[in-house]
């Protein structure tokens, strides 16, 4: 959820108390537990996780779960130019062992734009599963936040972590977003 500015404002001077809120620093008015600013996008969101450069918006509550179905299409699309690639190189050297040293020398000869894309995508693809990785461990752990996760341990069992993962999916939020919410 975003919140502007003035209706914070607003909420800091109906009464809440500094115990379960913070000073916004940069506005200089009370924010809610769940509500953080973000210095890029000078707006201020409910359950944010990070700005994300790539997207220049903030992953938030209202968009987590798109930011992590576009990662995993992302990371799809890469994998596909991946095994086109290798699908590609099989075909103009039929018949001949991939491993074999004087085919790879003549790949890298005759094919630099593909094998410096195969390798930089490659490279991608990593960051892009560590990236999803995170994402999927902090969704199972009932949290939106993906860089605090390794920091908490979780006492859930793997069926309620695959639980939360569904649920995240399905468009609910978990047992420990929702209760979160509410005392919001």
């Amino acid at each position: 959820m975003l919140y502007s500015c003035s209706h914070m404002a607003m909420v800091g001077i109906k009464g809440l108390t500094p115990v379960n809120s913070q000073l916004v620093s940069v506005l200089q008015i009370v924010r809610p537990v769940n509500v953080s600013h973000c210095r890029l996008c000078n707006r201020c969101y409910t359950q944010i996780d990070h700005h994300c450069l790539y997207l220049y918006r903030c992953v938030a509550i209202g968009n987590h779960r798109l930011f992590v179905l576009f990662t995993a299409v992302v990371m799809a699309a890469m994998l596909i130019f991946e095994y086109s690639c290798v699908v590609y190189v099989q075909s103009v050297y039929a018949g001949q062992a991939l491993t074999d040293w004087s085919v790879i020398t003549a790949v890298f000869a005759t094919c630099p734009m593909m094998w410096s894309l195969f390798v930089l995508n490659g490279m991608s693809a990593v960051w892009t599963a560590w990236v999803l990785h995170t994402q999927i461990v902090a969704v199972s752990k009932g949290q939106l936040h993906a860089y605090q996760s390794y920091r908490v341990r979780s006492w859930l069992s793997t069926r309620q972590r695959l639980l939360n993962i569904v649920q995240f999916f399905l468009n609910r939020s978990p047992p420990r977003l929702r209760d979160e919410l509410i005392s919001a």
